[in-house]
């Protein structure tokens, strides 16, 4: 009755809103440079008119359950889009040839975006497609014809690729409530923007109270989540119910419910006025969402007037309804998902039930018993230390069983989720986040270098610092900040590399080669609050130790609980080859930041909060960088090592790294980078290629290449990988090959120019070493020929240095193993 009740409300939501003669029916508009259909075989296509970089056409297929699309296309002017589909066409019969048991054409999008007449293509697409088979006809026959030649036939890794990343030690879990879902009709309507603003309002409110590393989403369900430190699981645990319960019994107040509708318009707003300027990249996955979760794609102009109008209809009464609808109609879903899988961990003791155990007792004594004189001491002795082994595994288990030692599982959190729920607690009240002016100190912007690239701006800051800022309205609503320690004294190692990490203050951080660096994302009308809370991090980061040593303990703490998995293991072990005594990162003092900013800033603002937030901010005089101590650096020479890792999944994983001293300059930046693209499609994605260009200490390169397989094909995609590569040393790449790397990067280089955040992460590299890697970038490209690649690949080969590792999963007995910790 909740629901039916509730389904009522929106229906009466629904028909008041489009009550308006200018809305019409329920039926959402579809854009009109957009068209969507299904052929009589199955297949669904997506084609939209875009010129977002100008002169390009993308070209993707995406098949159900994978939401990333299996084959991605890029043409440029003056290619015509038949070449474009025809391609698709000879790519979905390679599949049905080679592959059929996953050609299913009813699972199938194709998604066609650029410049061109619309009805024109869907005509194209339909002739040219309609002739596949469809899915039946191809399940009657699975043969594979003999002798098939083929790209797709023609792929010879068996491997996953292997980014050089931590992994998390943390346990992750989950609160979930099931949200009630629309069908495909319903979500081609009005009613999908109903239902989306009222998740909103609730998601809203949910993340309010929750601090890092809680976080709430929705999708098909409504999930409290947090990864968390083992030590912290039931304390962390604890917090996420309480907020659920609290949600539940108080709802969402008035003050939040008004909050959350401006941020739901101000979202619609920035989106509309985006509509214009949406990437090829950006309308592939709005394809793919639509394809995949039914989402409407609604004309930009009757979305927004829609979503203004429908706004106000809705109260707090049918917010709270449909929230206590959500989170009291059914019991919520609990997980608890371990930290590692099968191929993490080193193999565990084998777990005998407590029946089997008993019986071997028995079967010892009998033995034991039988010994006659003289006694064989030795053997007496064993006998009777398997027997007490027997008896403590008996013990243990009996204790674990009547929970006198407690074991946190999934049916442990749901218990303490249900005392939970029985306990008052006090309702939310948002924190004052304000910063005190006694903490700040102002400054002045002194003057404008216009020395950076194309449209960046360099302010002068009266404490020593640089604020780089580059102005981009074309994707409204979002700012990019970074902020980039100057002349670092701690360098970390280039692996294992990590992610992001949260403490308090608005910027997440993380240790880099090149040293500490501060990021995150904000919107134009939180700027001004987010530079004060930057303002305040930065004085706490360069003055106070103790916030220091927090930040450092917290991510020791963090390493220590992934010290002996896998991939941890892997890239500790490659570092230590790698370098000479280099340490992993140091708690040291910054002698200051310089800042970036991208994105939608408003300039005028922002010139009046940085002298007042960070042009205050002081930086130490005297930018000279301590030596290189004797006996630290890149270790050189060729090293290799294998580690004998047994575990339940037989998985092996291998990295190599090649490094050197080279210039810092665009030709090796570029020849970096187009060597990476060329191993990158020679191995078909399989393996993880990674390359670096770093200034200091001195100017240097690192090549990595990192992928897992089973153990048996270990050697088979080793000898694969070093074919590839001597191939590129003796001859260079193919005029075809080198081709389609260019063409590659191009592209990418053309989508990356209307992106801020890449301009963003570009000014960091620049803040760091003065160098412009992003103008002339295209004809530099353009240069680059067999020869150049030929004759860098036989320098990094024969004159750079290498560290070659391979953790095998090839024994799965445990005495095999030669590691029991990190080195």
């Amino acid at each position: 009755m909740k629901w039916r009740s509730l389904f009522a409300g929106l229906i009466l939501f629904v028909g008041a809103a489009s009550a308006c003669p200018a809305w019409g029916s329920s039926a959402v508009p579809l854009d009109g440079n957009f068209r969507t259909g299904q052929l009589a075989n199955g297949l669904t296509y997506f084609i939209q008119v875009n010129d977002l970089p100008k002169g390009q056409m993308h070209f993707a297929l995406v098949q159900k359950p994978v939401r990333k699309p299996f084959y991605r296309q890029v043409l440029l002017s003056p290619s015509h889009v038949k070449e474009g589909v025809a391609q698709m066409e000879r790519v979905l019969r390679e599949q049905l040839i080679t592959s059929p048991k996953q050609y299913r054409p009813h699972l199938m999008g194709v998604i066609i975006i650029g410049a061109f007449h619309a009805d024109s293509v869907e005509s194209l697409v339909r002739t040219r497609l309609s002739d596949l088979p469809a899915t039946v006809d191809v399940m009657q026959a699975q043969k594979v014809p003999d002798g098939a030649d083929s790209a797709f036939a023609a792929k010879a890794f068996s491997a996953t690729p292997l980014p050089p990343v931590w992994q998390d030690g943390c346990y992750r879990m989950e609160i979930s409530f099931p949200i009630p879902a629309l069908s495909r009709e319903l979500r081609a309507g009005n009613e999908f923007f109903v239902m989306d603003f009222l998740r909103h309002v609730m998601l809203y409110a949910a993340k309010g109270p929750l601090t890092y590393p809680a976080q709430v989403y929705a999708h098909r369900d409504m999930v409290w989540a947090a990864r968390v430190h083992p030590d912290s699981l039931t304390e962390a645990f604890s917090r996420l119910a309480r907020e659920c319960v609290r949600l539940a019994r108080s709802g969402v107040s008035q003050e939040m419910f008004d909050l959350a509708g401006e941020d739901y318009l101000r979202r619609e707003t920035w989106r509309y006025k985006n509509s214009k300027v949406r990437t090829n990249r950006f309308i592939e996955q709005e394809c793919i969402r639509h394809f995949f979760d039914g989402t409407p794609m609604a004309q930009a102009a009757w979305r927004y007037g829609f979503v203004s109008r429908m706004v106000p209809y809705v109260t707090l009464n049918h917010v709270n309804q449909y929230i206590r609808g959500i989170l009291l109609s059914s019991e919520p879903g609990i997980f608890l998902y371990p930290a590692t899988s099968a191929a993490d961990s080193l193999m565990t003791p084998i777990e005998y039930l407590p029946a089997a155990l008993q019986e071997e007792r028995v079967r010892l004594e009998e033995e034991l018993a039988g010994i006659s004189f003289p006694f064989e001491e030795d053997r007496l002795m064993e006998l009777s230390e398997r027997i007490l082994d027997i008896d403590l595994r008996l013990q243990l288990d009996s204790l674990q069983r009547s929970q006198v030692i407690p074991v946190i599982d999934a049916d442990s959190l749901q218990a303490l989720y249900s005392k939970v729920r029985y306990t008052q607690d006090r309702p939310f009240v948002p924190e004052d986040i304000s910063v005190s002016e006694d903490l700040l100190h102002s400054g002045e912007v002194l003057r404008c270098i216009p020395v950076a690239h194309h449209d960046v701006s360099v302010w002068q800051l009266s404490g020593g610092s640089l604020l780089y800022v580059r102005p981009d309205t074309l994707q409204q609503g979002r700012i990019y900040f970074a902020a980039v320690e100057k002349d670092p004294i701690a360098f970390s190692s280039y692996v294992p590399g990590e992610g992001f990490r949260k403490y308090s203050g608005p910027l997440l951080w993380k240790q880099t080669t090149q040293g500490l660096l501060l990021y995150n994302t904000t919107t134009p009308d939180s700027l001004h609050t987010f530079l004060q809370e930057v303002a305040r991090q930065i004085e706490k980061i360069t003055r106070n130790r103790e916030y220091r040593q927090g930040m450092w303990s917290e991510r020791e703490k963090h390493i220590q609980s992934a010290r002996n998995l896998s991939r941890n293991l892997l890239l500790d072990s490659l570092r230590v080859m790698l370098f000479e005594d280099r340490s992993p990162g140091k708690d040291a003092v910054p002698k200051g930041f310089d800042f970036i900013c991208t994105g939608d800033v408003p300039t005028d603002s922002l010139l009046s909060w940085a002298e007042k937030y960070l042009a205050g901010i002081l930086c130490t005089k005297g930018h000279t960088r301590e030596p290189v101590a004797q006996g630290e650096g890149i270790r050189r020479g060729m090293h290799n090592q294998i580690i004998p890792f047994p575990n339940p999944a037989a998985e092996s994983k291998a990295a190599r790294l090649y490094s050197g001293p080279c210039p810092y300059t665009l030709e090796q930046y570029v020849l970096l980078q187009m060597l990476e693209r060329l191993v990158e499609q020679s191995t078909d994605g399989a393996v993880s290629i990674q390359s670096s260009l770093e200034y200091h200490p001195r100017g240097h390169y690192f090549f990595y290449m990192g992928f897992s397989s089973d153990a048996r094909d270990l050697a088979y995609n080793r000898h694969r990988l070093d074919q590839i590569l001597a191939n590129l040393a003796a001859f260079g790449p193919t005029q075809e090959q080198l081709e389609k790397a260019r063409h590659s990067l191009l592209v990418e280089y053309k989508e990356n120019q209307l992106d801020a955040a890449w301009h963003c992460r570009m000014l960091v590299g620049y803040s760091r070493s003065g160098r412009d890697f992003v103008t002339g970038y295209g004809n530099m490209l353009q240069q680059i020929d067999t020869a150049m690649v030929r004759d860098f690949v036989r320098q990094i080969m024969e004159y750079g240095n290498a560290a070659s590792l391979v953790l095998s999963g090839a024994t799965n007995e445990r005495e095999h193993t030669s590691y029991v910790k990190n080195p």
